[in-house]
C-alpha cells in the first residue's frame, strides 16, 4: 500500500491498498495507546472500497491480533455486496486489551493459486477510531 491523495478523505489523503494481494499490509501497533486496565474497547475504521467490475467476493478483512496470546481478538470480513458507497465506518472488533496487540487490515482474499482475482481494485483507509465501551453497552 501507500499514502495517496484522495479528495474523498477528510484531510485529502488516505492509505491505499491494492487488490493485487490480500496480506495484512496495514498494521497499527496498539502499544502506544493508553488503555484503562480491564477496560473493554471498540475499534472501527473509515474505509472506502473501489470494486472490480462484476465481482462478488470479499472486499477486505480486518481485526485485532494479540501477539502474546497468538490469537485474534475479533475482526470482520465484509463481502463486496455488503459495502456501502464512499467512505463508511465499519466496526472491526470489541476486545479487552492485554499484552502486545495490533490492528490490521488487508484487501479481500482470493484464490490466486487457482487463477482467482480480487473483487476489489483498492481499499482506502481514512481514519481509525478506538473508544472505550461503556458499562451499559457491554453484553
Amino acid at each position: 500500500g501507500e499514502f495517496a491523495a484522495d479528495p474523498l478523505a477528510d484531510d485529502g489523503r488516505a492509505i491505499k491498498m491494492f487488490g493485487t494481494h490480500y496480506a495484512w499490509c496495514t498494521m497499527l501497533p496498539l502499544s502506544k495507546v493508553v488503555f484503562r486496565p480491564g477496560g473493554k474497547y471498540r475499534i472501527r475504521a473509515r474505509v472506502r472500497v473501489d470494486r472490480a467490475a462484476g465481482t462478488t467476493g470479499e472486499a477486505f478483512w480486518s481485526g485485532v491480533y494479540d501477539q502474546d496470546a497468538k490469537r485474534g481478538c475479533g475482526g470482520i470480513e465484509p463481502k463486496v455486496s455488503e459495502i456501502g458507497e464512499g467512505y463508511v465506518w465499519y466496526d472491526v472488533a470489541v476486545w479487552r486489551p492485554s499484552g502486545k496487540s495490533y490492528f490490521w487490515i488487508g484487501p479481500g482474499r482470493f484464490d490466486d493459486k487457482k487463477g482467482g482475482h480480487s473483487s476489489i481494485k483498492a481499499v482506502w483507509i481514512d481514519k481509525i477510531e478506538i473508544s472505550e465501551v461503556k458499562q451499559d453497552e457491554q453484553t
